[in-house]
């Protein structure tokens, strides 16, 4: 037999279970052919019980799947295309740097882009932006070359593009968590509501347990009986 659920319970485990019990009442009107109007009535009536939860937990579900299907997953899907696109970038810069520079007298393209550009590509993802950022900074010591502008300008928007989407992937992530913070607290309004069912189940019909914990969805696959 079964039992209500944990307060502690998954979302799916929660409605799950919500719509079992809410089910099981409602068929008991006419499964159960021993039982009075009025436990008829009641039955009926612990089934609305349930209906707010129901309503609670399948609306958040949906705002979550929504949630993570839409707008985190495109999200996650700019940074990382941001992350490929910017390393593209520098490593262009570089390469278009010290050609342009190759003749030239004064800083060269290290001087920019460091020893070795994959340093710079290699930075934390969250730190790249602003790496790239002060590498175009440092454009201004080295001596005039044709691209110059071009590359110093393409460095800053790809930095720009990225730093953008990371803050844009920490908005999408905060709201994310409150979905399921409200989430969490709609599950323990449900383990209550359960919780209220069972007690009212035993308080009418004192004694018989099996019965009462029928009206809940099992914890662990139920034992066939024997032929």
């Amino acid at each position: 037999m079964g039992k209500p659920i944990a307060a502690n319970a998954t979302l799916t485990n929660a409605i799950e279970a919500l719509y079992f019990s809410r089910a099981a009442l409602l068929v008991a009107q006419r499964m159960d052919t021993r039982r009075t109007e009025e436990d008829r009535a009641f039955f009926e009536a612990q089934a609305r019980t349930l209906d707010s939860s129901i309503t609670e937990l399948t609306q958040l579900e949906a705002a979550l799947l929504a949630h993570q299907r839409g707008a985190a997953t495109e999200a996650q899907a700019a940074v990382m295309l941001g992350d490929v696109v910017l390393d593209a970038t520098v490593r262009d810069g570089n390469r278009v740097t010290k050609t342009e520079l190759a003749n030239k007298s004064g800083l060269g393209a290290q001087h920019v882009f460091g020893a070795r550009v994959d340093d710079l590509t290699g930075e934390e993802l969250e730190l790249e932006p602003a790496a790239v950022v002060h590498a175009a900074d440092r454009f201004v010591d080295v001596p005039d070359f044709t691209s110059k502008a071009r590359v110093e300008a393409a460095l800053r928007g790809a930095a720009a593009r990225q730093e953008e989407a990371l803050t844009a992937r920490s908005t999408v992530a905060r709201a994310g968590t409150q979905l399921e913070s409200r989430a969490a607290a709609a599950i323990v309004r449900a383990s209550e509501a359960l919780a209220g069912v069972e007690g009212a189940l035993v308080a009418r019909f004192p004694g018989q347990y099996r019965y009462c914990g029928s009206f809940f969805k099992p914890t662990t696959r139920a034992k066939r009986k024997k032929d």
